[in-house]
């Protein structure tokens, strides 16, 4: 019989050239013209092999082409992205011209079989258009070839056998996703198959539809799963029975042979390649090499096989040991990677190379980049013959590591034996030539599953499903149907008996209800109503008695819908005020305070204190109407707070019209970019007053105390408000000029846990301390760091230590903003250049006033004078505030006479600590902090300020009746005590002497902290989502400890070196500190072991600051 065989391919020219090299001579034998058809360039070695050359023309991309776009391909993370640019840039514009160059050669030869790779879209529509029988060749099981279920990864997807919960959820979206992502392409190609008049594809999987597919692989390598007939595995397709030649024949040639079996006391070879597709980096190919030349470890040979474009990559100078070839036709490659002197091979994985390495029983380690090479990978690994490493980020001593285990654990080289076997098992190039000869002989229909050949509607049941809903709505409507006529025919029974035995159960016939009904008329609405409401009783169904009941409900306001916002914001206060409540407590506690029908659900409880900021940003007292349910936010959040800033600014300044606020609202939004997204009307104008409480807009009103700004604040109080269960102060007199005096006078109305102070300061958090050496530019360095504006708030008795209120110029995250400040130890809120603004000292004020409210206390609350104090406006029930006069000095604010030194200088000692453990862990940019973890230090510094520094400050005051006599003594000493430890971290840093410790606690740059009247903030705050990622101490805490304890956990010397009786290092005394301290300061204690636990870390720290100490001391440095 005389037939030809055509195989047309671009990935599989290696493949289908070995299996013509094998069995092109037999084919020939049994009477089989055999021809081959690819690209020019493939012309010499297909005559070579004794086979019939037809052209497919030339390749239409250019080799510097190809080369750019597949080390974009390489290079890129993503193998999703990888597959797409694969089939977009190079099997889509090749299709079109191997069709035109193919099209009427084979149409005159009219092979009786096709043998098609199936990448090749050119070669399907030229057998389709032809109506050839046709094979397809491919290197593994694509996407659902012969129905892949889902419990199998997918092709592209590089998941091992073993997936996650989260990567089987993606196994199962993957090949849909990549179906959606191929409709561009495919579009593409139904259009050029359309004018051929072929039928368009309707998914990828149309494409080997009915034909016979040549499977490269086999069970064992692949995973064993439910394939069609029409799938062969095969196994690869490699000259193997070159092998079993004579070995003249199968020797290498003798420089090669010479060079691997030397007698340098060498340990092996370690043969290296990964294609001609596959372009590494210069970084990849450093630590490649790095990994294999460390003097510790035994030394192998290295044979390294790359193209010849590809050597630009490689280190200058290699290791003596190493060997590097040029990738050639001509190279013996399989006859290299089967000699026993080759331990390990290192490859791309491509299908073809993984099986030259498994089926001559040798070890991998994978390093996939493209396609299916991460596939091949993870089944290599998952049979237990292989490691692989992660092309996007692999280190030299990983490269190490995974080499060693590889050589030293025998198991690999005994999977990789299993392996190869069950691949020889398949048949390979044999089994090969079986089946295209039966398929030559008997065709493929009688292979040919059902489902291929019913409609899609039948394949997937659509008919019958659709039988099953019918019935399923039927049964349905039939049941609701039958139940409304027995619930009539009830009602009706019901209705008869009512009439039939009325006399009888009621006491009365129907005359007596006739008489009655005529005697009420006479009597006036007094019985009429009673019996109307009777009336409608007896005739009213259940279901009407219960929407009536509902009304009735709600009418009388019991159980109506959603609680208020007012209602929200006292629950998480109450949460706040009672940290250890639990949510169904919570639940019971808010039913008998608000007096509700039932008690709202676990769930509803926990998304109110989820919101809770929303609910404390929302305080106002009677300005705001906090009987609304919902709070809707603004669509431009920073114009409304520019624009209610400003009117806050003025309010006590000027007489403020609509008009004016509009015309203002008018320039804003031009300013900001905004001109044409609002539209200023009144009803707008209504809205922005209802949402920020402004109910008048003119001039405050005229008090005996008018001119005197601290009078205006201390007339704030509200005592018809809440707190009018608290006796108020009547009885003092502000005077027009206030004093020291004056206040000491106030304040003896108070007891001292309710006199309270507020004062701002500015925080440069991640300032390194040389910028304070360099006095000339001071200015410079202050302009471009990082700042923070902290309010602190306490007591006069130091009982409340209030949580920071933080201001910085970083939006946070929206999941972050839901979490309380008493999980997170501060506030935080923020703006464009990180300043208290008239606006958010309010808001502050408001929820203090707030807190207070709900606990039932009045306060007194002390503040500076300062642009953003003005409280014109405000109505507190709870607080009632002093805002000094410029006249007092800063002497007069207890925050300035200490409290404000000893926080900062606990901060700088964290800050410092923190730049001391990267150094000494050799890490660049040792003051770098992100922020997140420098407001978790400012709420740890300030919750450590003691509690005798701050009573000594209030005493230094000397405004507070309560205290008398000179501060004490021993608190200075304490502060002095702080401050030596500040400057021995300077020294341990090499900057003792150089920095001025009174400049770094109380800098300049850091006073500007308060918004100016004409000081616009136009710009948002900034985004940068990694200043609030997780905290976390440089070095994992876990890892750590396994560093300084072993590897197994059991412990031993600290050194790791020499006998038990060897004493370990300074060093080594510091690592171990750390570890201890880390571990420490991650635990989670009791409330009765939280002190217990600051001692130890107090003392463990004055520890290891006198080691550091002591290593400073004896080292030699230049300032």
């Amino acid at each position: 019989m005389f037939w030809t065989a055509v195989g047309i391919t671009i990935a599989g020219v290696y493949i289908v050239r070995m299996m013509l090299r094998g069995r092109s001579q037999d084919l020939v034998r049994k009477g089989c013209n055999v021809s081959f058809a690819t690209h020019d360039s493939g012309k010499e070695w297909v005559q070579r092999f004794g086979a019939r050359f037809v052209s497919a023309g030339e390749f239409p991309i250019s080799a510097d082409e190809l080369r750019d776009k597949l080390q974009a391909i390489t290079r890129d993370a993503s193998n999703f992205r990888g597959i797409l640019n694969i089939f977009n840039d190079i099997y889509i514009p090749t299709a079109q011209p191997m069709f035109d160059a193919l099209y009427p050669v084979v149409s005159l030869d009219r092979p009786h079989l096709v043998v098609v790779d199936i990448a090749t879209i050119g070669g399907h529509d030229l057998v389709h258009k032809l109506g050839l029988p046709y094979v397809v060749n491919s290197p593994s099981i694509l996407f659902d070839i012969g129905g892949t279920p889902s419990y199998v990864p997918a092709w592209g997807t590089g998941f091992s056998i073993h997936m996650s919960l989260w990567n089987r959820c993606m196994n199962l979206l993957f090949p849909r996703l990549l179906s959606v992502a191929l409709t561009p392409p495919f579009m593409q190609i139904n259009k050029a198959r359309w004018e051929l008049q072929l039928t368009p594809y309707r998914s990828q999987h149309d494409i080997f539809k009915g034909a016979r597919i040549l499977v490269n692989t086999a069970v064992g390598l692949e995973y064993p799963r439910p394939l069609s007939p029409l799938v062969e595995l095969v196994g690869p397709i490699l000259p193997l029975d070159a092998f079993n030649e004579s070995a003249a024949d199968a020797a290498l040639p003798h420089l090669v042979t010479q060079w691997m079996v030397g007698d340098d006391g060498l340990h092996g070879v370690i043969y290296m390649c990964f294609g001609s597709l596959s372009y590494i980096d210069a970084w990849q190919a450093q630590a490649i090499v790095e990994g294999l030349s460390n003097p510790k470890d035994p030394a192998y040979r290295v044979l390294w096989t790359l193209p010849n474009d590809q050597r630009g990559v490689l280190p200058q100078a290699l290791p003596p040991t190493f060997r590097i070839k040029v990738m050639s036709s001509a190279f013996p490659h399989l006859r290299v990677i089967a000699h026993p002197s080759v331990k390990l091979v290192i490859s791309h994985c491509g299908m073809v190379s993984a099986q030259e390495s498994l089926v001559f029983g040798k070890p991998i380690l994978c390093l996939p980049f493209l396609v299916d090479q991460p596939d091949v990978a993870a089944r290599v690994v998952d049979a237990g013959a292989g490691l692989v490493l992660d092309k996007t980020h692999f280190t030299a001593e990983e490269v190490r590591q995974k080499v060693l285990t590889l050589l030293r654990n025998a198991s690999f080289a005994q999977n990789a034996v299993r392996v190869g076997a069950a691949l020889r098992s398949a048949g390979g190039i044999k089994r090969v030539t079986e089946i295209l000869e039966s398929t030559l002989q008997h065709g493929t229909h009688h292979l040919t599953t059902v489902d291929l050949k019913l409609p899609w509607h039948k394949v997937v049941m659509l008919d019958v499903w659709a039988v099953y809903a019918a019935l399923f709505c039927s049964c349905v409507v039939f049941m609701r149907v039958v139940g409304i006529l027995l619930m009539q025919g009830v009602y009706a029974a019901a209705y008869v008996c009512t009439e039939a035995f009325g006399g009888v159960v009621g006491g009365s016939s129907s005359a007596d209800f006739q008489q009655i009904d005529g005697s009420s008329a006479s009597n006036g609405d007094s019985t009429s109503a009673p019996l109307e409401k009777e009336s409608e009783a007896s005739s009213a169904t259940p279901e009407t008695a219960k929407v009536k009941a509902r009304r009735g409900r709600a009418a009388d306001g019991v159980g109506k819908g959603n609680l208020t916002v007012e209602q929200k914001r006292r629950i998480c206060e109450k949460h706040r005020s009672t940290p250890k409540i639990t949510q169904k407590d919570l639940c019971r506690w808010a039913m008998l305070e608000f007096q509700l029908s039932k008690a709202p659900t676990q769930p509803t409880m926990s998304n109110i204190l989820k919101h809770e900021h929303l609910f404390r940003e929302s305080v106002g007292g009677a300005a705001f109407d906090l009987s609304r349910k919902t709070i809707r936010p603004t669509k431009f959040n920073h114009f409304d707070q520019a624009l209610a800033n400003w009117v806050l600014e003025r309010h006590n300044k000027q007489n403020l019209t609509g008009d004016a606020i509009k015309e203002k609202g008018r320039e804003l939004s031009a300013q900001m970019g905004l001109e044409g997204k609002l539209a200023f009307s009144n009803g707008w104008l209504s809205s922005f007053k209802q949402r920020h409480g402004f109910k008048k807009l003119g001039m405050p009103k005229t008090s005996p105390n008018s001119n005197n700004p601290m009078a205006n604040a201390m007339n704030l109080i509200d005592p018809t408000g809440a707190a009018a269960l608290i006796a108020p102060v009547t009885d003092f007199k502000l005077p027009d000029e206030l004093t020291s005096v004056h206040i000491k006078e106030l304040t003896q109305h108070y007891a001292l846990k309710d006199i309270f102070t507020m004062d701002e300061t500015g925080l440069f958090f991640r300032i390194s301390p040389h910028a304070f050496a360099d006095h000339d530019n001071l200015d410079v360095h202050f302009a471009q760091e990082s700042k923070l504006t902290i309010a602190l708030t306490c007591n006069a008795d130091s009982s409340e230590m209030l949580e920071p209120f933080i201001i910085g110029d970083v939006y946070p995250p929206k999941d972050w903003r839901s979490q309380s400040a008493e999980k997170l130890g501060f506030n935080y809120v923020h703006n464009a250049k990180s300043k208290m603004t008239v606006f958010i000292f309010q808001n502050w004020l408001r929820d203090l006033n707030a807190r207070m409210q709900f606990a039932q206390r009045s306060i007194l609350l002390l503040i500076d004078n300062a642009p953003s104090h003005i409280v014109a406006g405000l109505e507190l029930s709870n607080v009632r505030l002093i805002v000094y006069p410029p006249t007092m000095g800063l002497k007069a604010q207890p925050m300035h006479c200490g409290i404000t030194t000893a926080f900062k200088c606990r901060y700088r000692m964290k800050h410092l600590a923190h730049a001391i453990d990267r150094n000494e862990e050799g890490l660049a940019d040792i003051y770098s902090v992100k922020q997140l973890q420098a407001m978790q230090w400012i709420s740890e510094a300030w919750r450590e300020v003691p509690k005798e520094v701050v009573v000594n400050c209030w005493r230094k005051a000397n405004f507070v009746a309560a205290y008398h006599g000179e501060p004490v003594t021993n608190v200075e000493v304490l502060e002095k005590s702080t401050e030596d430890d500040l400057w021995s971290m300077l020294y341990c840093l090499q900057l003792g002497g150089v920095i001025n410790i009174k400049e770094l606690l109380n800098s300049r740059g850091e006073n500007d902290v308060h918004k100016q009247l004409n000081e616009e903030f136009f710009d948002e705050p900034r985004e940068a989502m990694d200043e609030f990622k997780a905290l976390d101490n440089a070095l994992s805490v876990s890892q750590t400890v396994a560093d300084v304890t072993g590897e197994d956990g059991v412990g031993g010397h600290v050194g790791g070196h020499g006998g038990p009786d060897t004493l370990p290092t300074l060093q080594e005394h510091l690592d171990a500190f750390r570890t201890v301290i880390r571990c420490l300061e991650t635990a989670a204690p009791d409330q009765e072991e939280a002190q217990t636990l600051a001692e130890v870390l107090q003392f463990l720290k004055k520890k290891q600051l006198n080691l550091r100490l002591n290593r400073a001391s004896t080292t030699t440095f230049t300032l």
